[in-house]
C-alpha cells in the first residue's frame, strides 16, 4: 500500500517573544508580550528567519538522536 500527503507549512507567528528582566511580583504573568512582527525591517526579518532555520534544525537533529535510540 502506498500513502501519499501534502505536507503544510508551520503556523508562523505575527509576533515574537522576547527576553526581559523579572519583573514585580504584584504585576502578575503576562503571557501575551510580545513584538508584532509588521515593526520588524527586512534585515531584522531575515535573521529572525535565520534564527527559527537555525532551532528547527537544532531540534531536528535532537529528535533523531532520539528516536535513533529506541
Amino acid at each position: 500500500m502506498e500513502k501519499t500527503f501534502k505536507v503544510l507549512p508551520p503556523t508562523m507567528p505575527n509576533f515574537v517573544r522576547f527576553e526581559k528582566s523579572v519583573g514585580l511580583r504584584q504585576d502578575g504573568f503576562q503571557k501575551d508580550e510580545g513584538f508584532d512582527i509588521a515593526n520588524f525591517t527586512k534585515e531584522e526579518a531575515q535573521d529572525f528567519a535565520e534564527l527559527m532555520y537555525r532551532t528547527f534544525m537544532e531540534h531536528w537533529e535532537k529528535r533523531k538522536l532520539k528516536i535513533g535510540q529506541k
